[in-house]
């Protein structure tokens, strides 16, 4: 998965990398979407997301699933 972000040897990914990931993927994101990504993820404000940011984006969003799938358990 990380090779359908990070296009190029550097390990840093670009907004439009990041959106053109997701697509890859069938995911389909908004400017607004993914400058929200960046808001979250993009810890060190250089307007790209290294190898290690990615990761950390990757564990928020598997909290944010368990949360949510703990919530819905009790329906």
């Amino acid at each position: 998965m990380k090779k359908d972000f990070f296009v190029s040897a550097d390990l840093f990914c670009c907004p439009q990398e990041l959106r053109a990931g997701f697509l890859k993927l069938g995911e389909k994101l908004s400017e607004p979407d993914i400058d929200a990504i960046f808001q979250l993820v993009d810890a060190d404000g250089d307007e790209t997301i290294d190898i290690h940011e990615f990761e950390k984006m990757g564990e928020m969003t598997k909290q944010a699933v368990s949360s949510i799938e703990m919530k819905f358990a009790d329906l």
